[in-house]
């Protein structure tokens, strides 16, 4: 049987190996969301809210309405029930940004996942909360149907930590753009005929409220953590031969 040592060694050296063999990919291929790359090796999207390129609800900490308009700031959140118990370590997202008003340098975006409370169903308390910054960002050749018909973008990431999400149990995803004055952000739409599945909060309103329409759905993907690949398993082999051998032996062969 391999000692403990050599097998802490195998996986490390193959992860390293995952990672090498990950990065030369997108050296060589140019810009490929992880989320692709990776869906040939068991990752699999269990929530999957296409866009609807018609609008969507403004999601930023920081921006202005226009220029004679002080500074303010709106959330927007998604509620989310899986029928299983579910690690998620990707996502992906669209949305636009009003006027095209791109940030001039780096972005981030706060991720939240929020329980729902009691009373009505709102979000609640952060159960989860990570920072993406700068993830990857990709225009995919449409125009949204508003005022100055800005482009449609596709954002996916690696989350920075899996985020758990227990079978059964109503959830509110948000996403915002977090501190970014001179950009202001909108989380676009989908309908997937789901009313009231959308809330916001501002100052004007001063808590989460529902919306209620046919498109009252944020367009974004949850994509589950794959399963152990048999590209890992022949790394691990690899790696360490001569113990790949003796723990891949049946008892019945010693």
């Amino acid at each position: 049987m391999c000692n403990t040592v050599r097998a802490a060694r195998a996986v490390s050296l193959s992860i390293v190996l995952v990672r090498a063999l990950i990065s030369s990919a997108v050296a060589g291929a140019g810009e490929i969301p992880w989320d692709d790359m990776m869906r040939g090796v068991g990752g699999t999207v269990v929530v999957d809210h296409q866009p609807y390129n018609n609008g969507g609800l403004a999601a930023d900490t920081l921006y202005r309405e226009n220029e004679f308009l002080p500074p303010t700031w709106q959330l927007v959140a998604d509620d989310v029930t899986l029928p299983v118990s579910t690690l998620i370590d990707r996502i992906v997202f669209w949305g636009f940004y009003h006027f095209n008003s791109l940030p001039s340098g780096g972005e981030a975006f706060r991720l939240r996942l929020y329980d729902a409370r009691s009373a009505d169903n709102l979000p609640g308390n952060v159960v989860y909360e990570s920072m993406l910054v700068n993830p990857m960002r990709n225009f995919t050749g449409r125009s949204i149907i508003t005022s100055g018909a800005p482009a449609e973008f596709r954002f996916s990431t690696v989350l920075p930590a899996p985020m758990v999400m227990a079978a059964q149990t109503t959830y509110w995803l948000e996403i915002v753009q977090d501190g970014v004055l001179d950009s202001h952000f909108r989380w676009e739409t989908s309908r997937t005929g789901e009313v009231n599945g959308q809330a916001f909060n501002n100052p004007v309103v001063g808590d989460w409220t529902a919306t209620s329409s046919i498109s009252s759905d944020t367009a974004y993907q949850l994509i589950a953590a794959p399963e152990p690949s048999s590209l890992l398993l022949l790394l691990l082999c690899a790696a360490v031969p001569s113990c790949g051998r003796r723990c891949c032996r049946s008892p019945s062969s010693t």
